[in-house]
């Protein structure tokens, strides 16, 4: 709610998060073998440009897919790596990227992805 509202706040209906009520967290650190999407969002996330967005849509359509029965659930990873591999490149301009950039961005992704579900 904060982020959609965001300068403004929004009623979310949601409690606010207590942590004090949490009081057996622990953390470990991930294992990015078992989990690699993990990694491909690190990956992302230091390289930027375009890849957070690519790895963002290629994602909904890789588990999209498996909700249909269409794609392995250990083709999910396999999906978005080769949509980071094969779209990978900058924003037009990485000084300002606008959202129209990132929209065409998704687009071409998803159009990428789906056409790649066919050939499977």
């Amino acid at each position: 709610a904060h982020a959609l509202g965001w300068p403004r706040r929004i009623e979310s209906g949601v409690e606010e998060l207590s942590l004090y009520n949490c009081p057996n967290l622990s953390f470990e650190k991930p294992d990015l073998d078992s989990f690699p999407c993990l990694r491909y969002a690190y990956d992302a996330m230091r390289e930027g440009g375009a890849l957070p967005v690519i790895l963002n849509a290629a994602n909904e359509i890789a588990v999209e897919a498996f909700l249909a029965r269409k794609l392995s659930f250990l083709g999910i990873p396999d999906l978005v790596l080769a949509a980071m591999q094969e779209l990978a490149g900058p924003f037009p301009s990485q000084n300002m990227i606008t959202e129209d950039d990132i929209i065409e961005q998704d687009q071409k992704t998803r159009n990428w992805g789906l056409d790649r579900l066919l050939k499977m």
